[in-house]
């Protein structure tokens, strides 16, 4: 059987305990940095653009 893609979705909730932190995760998956460690883990870039 054929393997899928393991797709991650990030997202800073509306009512986040911590909105501040939640935005610099995302930020650092989506940054230079980020993208090395995804790429480091044998995981794909992550693709897409921000909504708001």
């Amino acid at each position: 059987m054929p393997t899928q893609p393991l797709v991650f979705y990030a997202a800073v909730l509306k009512n986040a305990p911590n909105p501040r932190a939640g935005e610099a995760f995302v930020k650092l998956m989506t940054s230079a940095e980020g993208r090395t460690l995804f790429k480091d883990y044998g995981y794909s870039e992550p693709k897409g653009d921000a909504l708001k």
